[in-house]
């Protein structure tokens, strides 16, 4: 890894916390909002639709987490829970894909909104404990 880029990696792999951190702050925010311009989502019926904000609230509030947590081990200045942190994002991306994926009806293109993080999660992580 270039030592420039092995350098700032802490500082680039907290900005990617903020992605989870503004989407959180939007679903929390505007809900239906966030489910139609994020996933494209629609709900018409009135029962159905309070049931799907609740839970795009639900998802919205864990976004925010994640994206704090990622700031907050940055913060602390240590690499190595940062990088750990980092891999845990494989697990959230693989399920939030297969999630889409799977409301979607088999659209692949729904599971890549979320499947793409997970090299992006394991090359910080690996990088910043180390490992390349």
């Amino acid at each position: 890894m270039a030592l420039g880029l092995r350098k700032n990696l802490p500082e680039i792999a907290a900005c990617t916390s903020l992605i989870p951190l503004m989407m959180g702050i939007y679903g929390a925010v505007d809900p239906g909002s966030a489910m139609q311009t994020a996933l494209q989502w629609k709900v018409h019926n009135p029962e159905d639709r309070q049931v799907a904000y609740s839970l795009m609230k639900l998802y919205s509030y864990r976004s925010i987490g994640i994206g704090l947590g990622g700031i907050a081990v940055w913060y602390s200045g240590d690499r190595r829970a940062q990088g750990l942190v980092s891999l845990t994002g494989v697990v959230i991306a693989l399920g939030d894909g297969l999630t889409a994926y799977q409301h979607s009806g088999g659209d692949f293109a729904e599971g890549m909104k979320h499947w793409f993080a997970v090299p992006l999660s394991i090359g910080f992580g690996a990088g910043l404990l180390g490992w390349i």
